[in-house]
C-alpha cells in the first residue's frame, strides 16, 4: 500500500527523470542511505527515496519526527542541506513555506473561508530567513504566481530566474506560452537548449523595453492631463518660476566667479609691472 504524502512535502520539486533514474540505481547497488521520514503516517521527507525504493525492489527505512519544533522548518532544513537551489527557487518555496508557517502559527488574517488569506510581513520575513533568500524575491515571486500561475513550476526546476519570470509574467498569454514552449522543446542538444535559453532572453528583453515604453507613454499622458487642470497650469508656472529662479541664481553664480578671475588676473599683473617697474593704465 501506498504511503500518502503529507502537504508540507509537496513544497519542494520532485526529482526530474533522469535524477530519479539514477536514485534508483544507486539505491539498488547501494541500499536506502538515508531513512524516510514519516509524521503521523504520512511522508514528510523522501518523497523521491520512498517511490525508488519500490521501483528497485528494496525495502524502505523509516524514522518518524518527534513532533517538536516547527514542522515546516524540520522539512526545510532537511532539504536545504542536500538540495544546490538557487534564489530564484528558494524564493518559489519560500511563498509555500509562508503559507504553512502563518498556517502553523497563525500569523495573518483569516479569510472569510477560514484560511489565512493575507499574510503579515512577519510570516514574509521568517519564510526567507528559513529557505535563505531575501523578502524582495519572496515577494517578486507572489506576484509571478498570480500574474502567471504557470511559470512557478518553471521557476521551481530553475528553468527560469525571478528576474526572467517577472519579465515573462508582464507578455500576453500567447507570448508567454509561446517562450515556455521554446524551453520545454529545449531538451535533446545543448544547442537547442542554448537557442531557447537565448530566444527567451530575448523574448523578455522585448517584454522589458515594451513595457518601459508603456510606462514612459502612460507617464507623459499623466502629465498631460495633470497639466490640463487648474492645479497643473499652477504647477506648471510654479515650476516654470522656479526654473527662471535657478537660471538666474546660476548667472549670477556665473558672473561673481569672472569677476573673481578678472580681480586675480589684475592683482597678478599689477604685481608683475611693479616689481619690473613697468605701469599700465589697465591695471590701476
Amino acid at each position: 500500500m501506498m504511503i500518502e504524502f503529507h502537504e508540507v512535502a509537496n513544497i519542494f520539486p520532485m526529482m526530474n527523470d533522469e535524477e530519479f533514474s539514477a536514485l534508483v540505481i544507486d539505491i539498488k547497488e547501494n541500499g536506502l542511505r538515508e531513512p524516510i521520514w514519516t509524521y503521523q503516517g504520512k511522508i514528510i521527507d523522501g518523497r523521491n527515496r520512498y517511490r525508488a525504493c519500490r521501483v528497485a525492489d528494496v525495502e524502505p527505512q523509516f524514522r518518524e519526527w518527534n513532533g517538536e519544533g516547527s514542522l515546516i522548518a524540520f522539512v526545510v532544513s532537511l532539504n536545504l542541506n542536500r538540495r544546490h537551489l538557487t534564489s530564484s527557487q528558494k524564493a518559489m518555496i519560500a511563498v509555500e513555506v509562508e503559507k504553512h508557517l502563518a498556517e502553523e502559527t497563525k500569523i495573518g488574517r483569516p479569510g472569510k473561508d477560514g484560511n489565512i488569506s493575507v499574510i503579515s510581513g512577519e510570516a514574509r520575513s521568517i519564510a526567507a530567513r528559513i529557505v535563505g533568500t531575501n523578502d524582495h524575491y519572496v515577494t517578486d515571486a507572489k506576484k509571478i504566481i498570480a500574474q502567471a500561475p504557470e511559470l512557478k513550476e518553471v521557476v521551481l526546476d530553475g528553468s527560469i530566474s525571478i528576474p526572467d519570470a517577472k519579465a515573462i509574467a508582464r507578455l500576453p498569454e500567447d507570448q508567454r506560452e509561446e517562450v515556455l514552449e521554446q524551453l520545454f522543446l529545449a531538451d535533446s542538444t545543448d544547442r537547442e537548449k542554448t537557442r531557447a535559453s537565448r530566444e527567451a532572453r530575448n523574448a523578455v528583453y522585448e517584454a522589458q523595453k515594451s513595457a518601459r515604453a508603456r510606462r514612459r507613454e502612460i507617464e507623459y499622458a499623466e502629465q498631460l492631463r495633470r497639466e490640463q487642470t487648474p492645479e497643473g497650469q499652477a504647477d506648471k508656472e510654479k515650476r516654470e518660476q522656479e526654473r527662471l529662479r535657478k537660471w538666474e541664481e546660476d548667472k549670477q553664480l556665473r558672473i561673481a566667479r569672472d569677476d573673481a578671475h578678472i580681480a586675480r588676473v589684475k592683482e597678478q599683473l599689477n604685481a608683475y609691472a611693479h616689481t619690473s617697474g613697468f605701469s599700465c593704465a589697465l591695471m590701476s
